[in-house]
């Protein structure tokens, strides 16, 4: 009776060891699969990069403008596939806390940095872009373009962590 009590203990740890080998070779094939998508993204950004400046090299500030875009759009897909590939996981959108009824997790965290970050990158293309043909057609002072550059920063801004507060209602 011992033995065989023993040798249940026994395939019971070969088991456990199985199952934590299991785990292991998940996270680890997990952790390949971003890597290899991060570095995609890299390849397909500077690939994308190149191909512009042969297109639209004499023209500098659209080619800015093009690189700024860029950049903003390949963090923000960077952050939006991290919710994409484990979205079957229960830990990105277990509640972390509530506040006044709504549940926060970590999934809305992330979509509120992203809103907030698309906005103000958004905020500083509409600034260097297209308020300064505006102002260089009106021919305005540097205060008052100063002062027109910070009310729409605001503005852009509030609007988006109205839109990201929201988010947690929405989801």
């Amino acid at each position: 009776m011992i033995l065989m009590e023993h040798s249940v203990y026994q395939l019971f740890l070969i088991d456990n060891n199985e199952t934590v080998i299991e785990e292991s070779l998940s996270f680890a094939w997990d952790l390949l699969m971003i890597v290899a998508l991060v570095v995609g993204l890299v390849i397909l950004k500077i690939l994308l990069e190149k191909t512009l400046e042969r297109l639209f090299s004499p023209r500098k500030e659209l080619m800015r403008l093009l690189r700024s875009f860029l950049n903003g759009v390949f963090f923000l897909l960077l952050i939006g596939l991290v919710p994409l590939y484990f979205g079957e996981t229960a830990w990105l959108f277990e509640d972390f806390f509530e506040i006044g009824g709504s549940s926060i997790s970590l999934f809305l965290v992330l979509l509120s940095i992203a809103i907030i970050i698309f906005a103000y990158r958004l905020s500083f293309v509409f600034k260097n872009y297209i308020l300064g043909n505006v102002y260089d057609k009106y021919q305005l002072e540097k205060g008052v373009r100063f002062s027109l550059n910070s009310m729409f920063h605001y503005i852009i801004m509030l609007i988006a962590v109205m839109i990201s507060l929201s988010t947690s209602v929405l989801i």
